[in-house]
C-alpha cells in the first residue's frame, strides 16, 4: 500500500484519493471553507486555468499538470519505488502523535479517529531517474487500519 501510494503521488491523483483513509474530497472542501463541490471546482478552475466541473475533470487536470511538471524537470523519466522498512505503531501513540492532524480531519467531518484499529509506519525509497538527473526521496508513510482495510493517513518526504 505505501509503495503504491508513493508511486502514484507523482502520477495519479484519483488513486491517491482512493488510497487515503480519510475523505480527501470532504477535507479539501471543508478545510478551505468552501460551501460545496461546485464552489471548490470554481476555485480549482481558476487555480489551474481549466474548466473543472467534476472530480473526474479535477483528476484529469491534476494528472496532466503532474506529468507536465515531471517531464519539465526530468524529460523522459522512470520511477523506482521500494519499501525498505516497516514498523508497527501503537494506536495510542499514533493518536497522540497525530492529534493535531486527526483533529483537523475530524473538524471538517473527513475522518473519525475512533475507527483506527492498527497503525504502521513504512519507509519507502523513490528514485526518479531522468534524462539528465536522478533524484531520490525517502518517504515515511503512516498507514492505519480503519474499517477493515489499510490506507494512508499521512506521509512526509525527505529529499536527498
Amino acid at each position: 500500500m505505501a509503495k503504491r501510494y508513493c508511486k502514484v503521488i507523482f502520477e495519479d491523483q484519483k488513486t491517491v484519493v482512493a488510497l487515503t483513509v480519510y475523505d480527501w474530497k470532504q477535507y479539501q472542501i471543508r478545510s478551505n471553507d468552501y460551501e460545496d463541490e461546485e464552489e471548490y471546482f470554481e476555485y480549482a478552475s481558476d487555480r489551474w486555468d481549466e474548466d473543472i466541473r467534476s472530480w473526474n475533470d479535477f483528476y484529469q487536470v491534476r494528472n496532466a499538470g503532474m506529468k507536465e511538471d515531471m517531464e519539465d524537470i526530468y524529460g523522459d523519466y522512470r520511477l523506482t519505488v521500494e519499501a525498505t522498512k516497516s514498523r508497527d505503531l501503537s494506536v495510542k501513540r499514533l493518536l497522540s502523535d497525530q492529534d493535531y492532524w486527526l483533529g483537523a480531519l475530524e473538524d471538517c467531518g473527513a475522518f473519525d479517529r475512533d475507527s483506527v484499529t492498527a497503525a504502521q509506519q513504512v519507509t519507502v525509497k523513490v528514485k526518479i531517474k531522468g534524462e539528465e538527473d536522478t533524484d531520490r526521496v525517502t518517504y515515511k508513510v503512516t498507514l492505519v487500519k480503519a474499517g477493515g482495510g489499510w490506507k494512508v493517513l499521512d506521509y512526509e518526504g525527505d529529499y536527498d
